[in-house]
């Protein structure tokens, strides 16, 4: 009887040694494959950083640019300024650009949150904040 009991307690230890391997492969599957994403999120971001700060040099040149256009005035000839810029067009659509943006960039994290619509605002107004620091 003893010895029955022991093949059976000996099977339980093997059935379980097995599923913990189980487990832990799929733990090191899985932590890869988040370590994979991060690193891919981290080059995004790197990229669009670079892109940003080419932006920002550039909108600096440009201003550089336009302010020594100004014209000096001589006292006796009437004043010619370089007609105003052309205003630009209102900025109505950035939220939902940035919205949809946030989201479709989030949505492979995948998170329990994303259909609570705070949550998504909350988001949004960090991302824009980040935003409005780095210009």
């Amino acid at each position: 009887m003893l010895h029955g009991e022991d093949s059976v307690s000996e099977v339980l230890v093997h059935n379980l040694s097995r599923r913990l391997e189980a487990l832990e492969h799929s733990v090191r599957y899985l932590e890869d494959n988040m370590m994979t994403r991060l690193s891919a999120m981290e080059e995004r971001v790197e990229e669009l950083m670079r892109r940003m700060d080419g932006y920002n040099d550039l909108s600096r040149s440009w201003s550089q640019q336009v302010s020594l256009e100004v014209p000096t005035v001589s006292p006796n000839v009437p004043a010619i300024l370089p007609s105003p810029p052309v205003a630009a067009r209102p900025k109505k659509k950035q939220r939902t650009l940035i919205a949809r943006r946030v989201i479709r960039r989030y949505q492979r994290l995948v998170k329990p949150s994303w259909d609570n619509k705070p949550f998504m605002r909350r988001v949004i107004k960090k991302i824009e904040k980040k935003r409005r620091q780095r210009s």
